[in-house]
């Protein structure tokens, strides 16, 4: 699986044109007016701005030919999918109500696995897998700085939350995005978007952000406006089918949540971000991507490679054993330059030049490893391709081998 990094697109709040862009209280003024739920009195505003209000506010401040509105989902993936799809639509920035509607995010990039700047890829169906998004939050500094479990209630009541005060263009894995972040509307006085999960997001319909019932303290809607739905051929609010992954894909994606705490810990207990030659690698560094290796030989498990994604790029690549019934570091590599991706050839790669070289190739591919005349590093395992007469192994740079050397293992010094 290819993995490419969404560019960061413009952003909504770079749109806005006013004398002042900085004054918050203006916009907040202005949008306060604007929401769909409200308490008893305008004195009692207990929740800041609510999706309808940031979408006016865009509407407000942005030039003609910009249109916003809020949208409800049913399912995590066809939200994030859409806003992923209008980072190249429309080169803009779509915002997520996060921690079940109390707070918001803009959306900036995604590693996905086809590079939605095709609009085959973008409009596929089934669709493309999402491993990370990226995100800025307005908190920033607030509070804790890596994305996570949060600890959050709502009239003493708990509910599910993520970590507020994240850096900028800071990188969570999907799993964490849905587990924590973006979940459904709930736990609040307002009840409209209940279940949904909720984008602002812009549309090529003119027409202003729907309200019903006006803006008076105590309207509540009952329907939203029909005339404001998108009505051009990228319709927003479309329901994705998520895609079914490989087996491959499936093993990852359990486990990239653990893992990625797993490199946390690693990275504390080992002080790589201390060490010179991994500063730049673990620098606010995240697993964003993994692929399980089967190993070849008895005396050596099963692991996972995993790209490590930080401050500066992708310069690392972490490994873990899964043993002991849950993943354990076994170690990293790291380089100086930022890498395009890892691996630098994908499963459809090395079947291509399996086939280039004059093999019949069969089903899929799976990476594997073990000590080799061919390889001495478990960070550079090989493609196992399935052929006509039997496997052809391929390694990361695209050459083909009609088999592997076998060795024992070098003796511990």
């Amino acid at each position: 699986m290819q993995l490419k990094q969404v560019p960061g697109a413009v952003t909504n709040l770079q749109q806005v044109n006013t004398a002042n862009p900085n004054d918050r209280n203006t916009y907040y003024g202005y949008g306060a007016g604007k929401k769909r739920c409200w308490k008893d009195s305008l004195a009692a505003l207990h929740i800041g701005l609510d999706p309808l209000a940031w979408a006016y506010i865009l509407w407000h401040w942005t030039p003609d030919g910009y249109y916003y509105d809020d949208y409800s989902f049913t399912t995590a993936y066809s939200g994030t999918r859409t806003m992923i799809n209008q980072l190249y639509d429309y080169n803009t920035s779509p915002g997520a109500l996060v921690n079940a509607g109390h707070h918001a995010m803009v959306l900036k990039g995604a590693t996905t696995s086809c590079n939605p700047a095709d609009e085959m890829c973008r409009y596929s169906n089934p669709g493309y897998s999402i491993v990370t998004v990226y995100v800025d939050d307005p908190w920033y500094d607030r509070s804790d700085n890596d994305p996570g479990q949060g600890n959050c209630s709502w009239n003493g009541q708990p509910y599910t939350c993520g970590k507020y005060g994240l850096h900028p263009s800071t990188a969570i894995t999907y799993g964490t995005w849905v587990a924590y972040y973006y979940t459904p509307w709930t736990a609040q006085d307002c009840s409209y978007w209940n279940g949904d999960y909720v984008a602002v997001l812009r549309r090529g319909t003119a027409g202003q952000p729907s309200l019903v019932g006006g803006s008076l303290p105590g309207s509540m809607p009952v329907t939203k406006d029909a005339s404001t739905a998108p009505t051009t051929d990228k319709t927003y609010g479309e329901e994705w089918p998520e895609p079914t992954p490989t087996s491959t894909v499936v093993a990852a994606s359990q486990a990239i949540v653990d893992l990625d705490s797993a490199f946390a810990t690693a990275k504390t207990r080992n002080g790589l971000d201390r060490r010179a030659q991994f500063a730049d690698a673990t620098g606010g560094g995240h697993v964003t991507s993994t692929y399980p290796v089967h190993s070849l030989v008895s005396n050596f498990p099963d692991y996972v490679l995993a790209s490590v994604v930080g401050d500066k790029g992708l310069r690392g690549v972490a490994m873990f054993t899964l043993e002991r019934g849950g993943p354990v570091f076994a170690g990293m590599v790291a380089t100086p330059q930022l890498m395009g991706h890892f691996p630098a050839v994908d499963e459809a790669g090395a079947r291509s030049a399996a086939t280039a070289a004059g093999f019949d190739t069969r089903d899929r591919a799976e990476l594997v490893w073990g000590w080799s005349a061919e390889s001495n590093s478990p960070f550079q395992p090989f493609y196992r391709v399935s052929v006509a007469s039997g496997y052809v192994y391929v390694d990361l740079s695209g050459a083909v081998f009609a088999e592997l050397h076998l060795q024992a293992p070098p003796k511990s010094r």
